[in-house]
């Protein structure tokens, strides 16, 4: 299990995630406050998510991530030790986040690269034209 920014107990250790620099798809789940970077790599590996957010966008993509099941979402107002213990069985155990998990992988390969990226700036910034999403 990955937890973001979170200490975790693994193995009678604890570990802070500034150690733990990339999520790799032997990681069964990743507990996180639901930063962009740690979702998108968590999506890119295959791990399931338990959103903890705490301010700015991270209610928004912990709310993304509920609704694409590809996690859930245990809000401030609403945690406790029960309700994070159950939510992350219900992630571990159910079949449907994997599917899921499976369905975004392939979209997000095939939605290209960091050079798909460059190119669009690219093209907005000497067009001056927004880029639409391409059918």
């Amino acid at each position: 299990m990955y937890c973001d920014r979170t200490p975790i107990k693994k193995q009678n250790h604890w570990l802070k995630s500034d150690r733990l620099t990339k999520i790799t798809h032997t990681e069964t789940l990743t507990i996180t406050h639901a930063g962009m970077n740690m979702t998108l790599e968590s999506l890119i590996n295959g791990v399931p998510m338990v959103a903890i957010p705490v301010a700015n966008d991270q209610p928004g993509v912990a709310a993304r991530i509920a609704y694409t099941g590809v996690g859930e979402a245990v809000y401030l107002k609403e945690l406790s030790v029960p309700k994070l213990r159950s939510t992350i069985g219900k992630v571990l155990t159910q079949e449907w986040y994997q599917k899921r998990l499976i369905a975004l992988q392939d979209t997000i390969a095939r939605s290209g690269t960091v050079k798909k990226a460059a190119d669009i700036i690219e093209q907005v910034v000497l067009t001056r034209k927004p880029v639409l999403a391409e059918k």
